[in-house]
């Protein structure tokens, strides 16, 4: 670390200790949460009795709010990508700092800001532009509220802002890595107890290096609208006594459009220029211990000289014994996602999910949400009040043997044709989270990847092994 990054940290460091909470991105079991409209940071709010900062700081907190979040996260592969990536063994330690400033002049408008800096520390080798940046506006905005009265409010966000949509499928706010997916961005809101809606315009943000680096990127745009409608009286969704999921009811439905440009796209037979548009709906909710989520997904565009007609299908559907010791929760999710059965024929036939989260099927996120068939199995069990396990089994085999298979970000890793083979591989995760206080979250996950002959087939001289991952982090929020 050179000598202007350590002390930017220091400094940062030495504010927030003399003085909320981060939006946990969609997994195949917290996919019920409807989706929130402000700041991401603000969707879990610590004890006022935690919160280290407001009791500091004379401050009234309906005005004026500074809060932040402090995480260390250590991360360790063995046979990264099967083995063929340069890094397949890495140890390392990736280190956040938030803080934000929330201020509220009026009963309509609002500024928050949220800087950050985020350090890699212990890898020989180079980190990623989302791993390392020692000082960035994570989010900076402004929200107006422009109408409000009984049938709901209206209200407009301009600015760098952080958000998912829905289940997270196609935005999600990428909580994995050492920094957050933002986007420059405008957004119109309306929301009320049964409805909200919102229309969006913005380009995602480009980190890494330092601030006056971060921009906007010039090659991708996102553009379109996600409403969502309630069917009766909102539930909590509760994961244990101190950890509230969200809210649904035994009926909610989600539909949207949203319109994706980039200029330099990658699929395994064609790049080029892309305009995608996706129309989607989403049906959730809970009814008698059941969760369920079912979310088809259509695509239309061109890239190149090629059309695209591209789709999805995601099925989530679990049940809870609330009344068995741990109360566990059994859980299955399949997807179908389309890939190209025929390439060169001038139809691009790759499904793609926008800004997803990588950590869709595992925490390894090993695997892009594209050309996939994909089976789930899962069990959550509540070992104590405060401590969750969650054990994964999950298969994923290619649903065009025509097609790549494709890694995060959404890029081909192992050609169409370098094999015949289907079966992908599987994965078993297992995962400890334990909150102690409101103001204190811990995670300790294992991931075993076992290639399967579509991998094997293509690189057994490079690689082809089997792949483990361990995750440790803590989370302090102040």
């Amino acid at each position: 670390m050179n000598f202007k990054r350590k002390w930017i940290f220091v400094a940062l460091t030495v504010v927030c200790c003399v003085g909320r909470a981060f939006g946990q991105d969609a997994t195949p079991n917290t996919v019920l949460a409807i989706p929130e409209t402000g700041p991401v940071r603000e969707r879990v709010d610590v004890d006022p009795d935690e919160a280290l900062l407001e009791r500091l700081l004379p401050l009234d907190p309906s005005v004026l709010k500074i809060s932040g979040e402090f995480r260390e996260q250590f991360e360790s592969w063995r046979n990264r990508e099967f083995g063929f990536a340069e890094d397949a063994d890495d140890d390392y330690l990736l280190q956040r700092l938030y803080l934000d400033i929330d201020y509220r002049p009026t009963d309509w408008f609002r500024a928050f800001t949220e800087v950050g800096s985020s350090f890699k520390f212990g890898s020989p080798f180079e980190a990623s532009p989302i791993d390392e940046d020692p000082f960035y506006f994570q989010q900076l905005l402004a929200d107006v509220t422009l109408i409000e009265g009984d049938r709901g409010r209206l209200s407009a966000q301009v600015g760098r802002q952080t958000f998912s949509l829905g289940s997270g499928r196609l935005v999600a706010t990428r909580n994995g890595p050492n920094i957050r997916r933002s986007f420059d961005a405008a957004r119109l809101m309306f929301e009320n107890d049964q409805f909200e809606t919102q229309f969006i315009v913005g380009s995602d943000v480009n980190f890494g290096g330092d601030a006056s680096d971060n921009d906007p990127s010039t090659d991708r745009l996102l553009w379109g609208s996600y409403s969502t409608i309630h069917s009766g009286t909102l539930v909590p969704i509760v994961k244990n006594s101190e950890n509230t999921l969200g809210t649904s009811v035994p009926l909610s439905l989600d539909a949207f459009y949203l319109g994706y440009r980039n200029k330099d796209a990658r699929f395994d037979s064609v790049a080029g220029d892309e305009h995608r548009h996706s129309f989607g709906m989403r049906f959730f909710g809970v009814r008698n211990g059941w969760d369920y989520n079912i979310e088809p997904i259509v695509q239309f565009g061109s890239i190149a000289d090629d059309e695209i007609f591209a789709w999805t299908i995601a099925n989530v559907a679990g049940y809870t014994f609330a009344e068995v010791p741990l109360k566990p929760r059994l859980g299955m999710k399949f997807d179908v996602i389309s890939g190209d059965r025929s390439p060169g024929n001038g139809r691009l036939g790759t499904f793609n999910a926008l800004y997803p989260n990588n950590s869709y099927f595992s925490e390894a996120a090993a695997f892009s949400p594209a050309n996939l068939y994909d089976l789930n199995l899962n069990l959550d069990v509540e070992l104590t009040e405060k401590l969750t396990a969650v054990v994964l089994w999950d298969f994923l085999w290619r649903f065009s043997t025509e097609d790549a298979i494709y890694v995060p970000p959404g890029v081909p890793a192992i050609a169409g044709d370098a094999t015949d083979a289907r079966y992908i591989g599987d994965t078993i995760s297992i995962a400890l989270e334990w909150r102690p206080i409101q103001s204190i979250e811990t995670t300790a996950a294992y991931v075993h990847l076992e290639p399967g002959d579509a991998i094997t087939d293509a690189i057994t001289d490079a690689g082809g092994k089997q792949a483990d991952f361990v995750l440790l982090w803590a989370t302090w929020f102040f």
